[in-house]
């Protein structure tokens, strides 16, 4: 009807305007470091930096946000039951990192040689701002999981407190760093990624949401997997490939690097596959046209 609801106003705005406080202030720090770049440093800069922005935010926007989207329902029907929480928060991290981790460390080792095929030999000054963001998806992997986590349990309010943090020390970080150019202010945000990286994991935990131990376990494979891509990948880079052309390194590193990840991951975790293979009938079974044809 037309009557409105003042108590569930307030439930439901408790909720939704830390939500969109979030959203605001996510959409600032992602434009914050180029407006400023592009006010300081000037239209060539804003140019190299933002196609490195924009390669590593499409990776992670397609691969790390999709997963952060199936993680927060799936969570939010374990959220009376934390012990089963956190065990579900330990493998959607698990899932997680085993994708993004070998992505954007290949796109640091290879950052030249992706520039100069997607972009072309007059964008090479991005390489080292691509190199710098690329390391941030690897925090990001971890992060928006947390992030799903503490939406999950209702506390959007928190979210939002980290929110403010996050985005205070971006301002004062990138005043600082535009005016040694625009490869120290990727440095700065990259900086800043990893140094408030254990503050999602230290209120989860109070929250009761994250087993760090648990969680270690979950991904210790896969950063031994990705340190040993990344050393292997970059010294055939620099050796046998050095000089070849840029498709034919990128070719060639990516299949090599994802064996080998691959490799190493399989040789550490045996019940990987299995894992896997669970996770994908799981997905599959919920894609199934279920009465009348609609989808569960």
């Amino acid at each position: 009807g037309r009557r409105l609801s003042r108590r569930h106003l307030r439930e439901m705005s408790g909720f939704g305007l830390p939500v969109m406080g979030n959203r605001l202030l996510n959409y600032l720090n992602r434009q914050l470091d180029q407006l400023l770049i592009g006010r300081f440093l000037g239209k060539t800069a804003l140019g190299y930096y933002f196609n490195a922005s924009k390669l590593q935010t499409l990776a992670t926007s397609m691969l790390v946000g999709a997963f952060s989207q199936v993680a927060m329902p799936a969570l939010s029907r374990l959220q009376d039951d934390l012990p089963r929480f956190r065990r579900a928060h330990a493998k959607a991290c698990r899932y997680t990192v085993l994708i993004a981790f070998p992505l954007f460390a290949g796109m640091a080792v290879l950052a030249e040689e992706l520039i100069l095929a997607v972009l072309g030999a007059q964008w090479l000054p991005s390489v080292p701002a691509l190199r710098l963001l690329a390391l941030v998806g690897l925090v990001h992997a971890v992060q928006y999981v947390n992030g799903a986590a503490m939406m999950a349990l209702g506390r959007a309010d928190l979210r939002l407190g980290i929110q403010v943090i996050h985005t205070v020390v971006n301002v004062v970080g990138f005043l600082i760093a535009v005016r040694y150019g625009m490869v120290a202010v990727a440095a700065a945000y990259t900086a800043r990624a990893y140094l408030l990286a254990p503050l999602d994991l230290l209120v989860n935990r109070r929250l009761g949401a994250v087993d760090l131990a648990q969680l270690g376990r979950a991904v210790r494979v896969q950063i031994v997997a990705v340190a040993v891509m990344s050393g292997a990948v970059w010294s055939v880079r620099t050796t046998l490939l050095a000089g070849q052309d840029a498709i034919l390194v990128l070719v060639v590193g990516t299949v090599a690097g994802g064996a080998i990840y691959l490799a190493v991951c399989l040789m550490l975790d045996r019940s990987l596959p299995g894992e896997c293979r669970d996770l994908l009938r799981s997905l599959r079974s919920r894609g199934e046209p279920g009465p009348g044809g609609s989808t569960r």
